[in-house]
């Protein structure tokens, strides 16, 4: 039988590498938008505030419980970096997305911003609260039929490849 502290680690790990696997999904959308215009753009680096946000709070609950050590906000902060940095490389290999130095930024400033209100906070796991709203507020939610702007079919034609939403939303 698992004790409680094994289990407490476990859950927050797989927590972790659903998070990171939530990160890699949509970044492996074509041209993903979640409504459109300058919005857009808006609501989009809002999402990847958040969403780097969450993973550095998750990883630094990850690693705290596994680890109490005075690097955790070290190590949880480096790794939330880098995989922003390998998501942008990612994304560098999906059609119609590619590497912005931007994004890692805007991903940065979502992991440092953690890191301010954790030091700043009384009550650190009330944190993911303020970053959900913002994922929310972000549209990251947004069923398959509200995010219907994609490249054309002729496009994906061309490239002998079928939309993504073509198949998930018309299931």
């Amino acid at each position: 039988m698992l004790n409680i502290s094994l289990l407490t680690k476990l859950v927050n790990w797989l927590l972790t590498l659903l998070w990171m696997a939530i990160i890699f999904y949509f970044s492996s959308i074509p041209n993903l938008k979640i409504t459109e215009g300058f919005s857009d753009l808006i609501l989009r680096k809002i999402a990847h505030f958040s969403v780097y946000f969450i993973l550095n709070f998750l990883l630094f609950r990850s690693i705290i419980q596994t680890n109490k050590s005075n690097k955790t906000v070290f190590y949880s902060t480096l790794f939330s970096i880098l995989y922003a940095i390998s998501d942008e490389i990612h994304q560098n290999f999906v059609p119609t997305r590619n590497f912005s130095f931007i994004d890692i930024l805007i991903d940065s400033a979502g992991v440092f911003t953690f890191l301010f209100l954790l030091k700043r906070s009384k009550f650190p796991q009330k944190l993911i609260y303020i970053s959900l709203l913002f994922l929310i507020f972000s549209g990251c939610s947004i069923p398959c039929n509200m995010v219907k702007k994609v490249i054309g079919k002729e496009e994906y034609s061309e490239k002998r490849m079928v939309s993504f939403y073509e198949k998930e939303c018309n299931n």
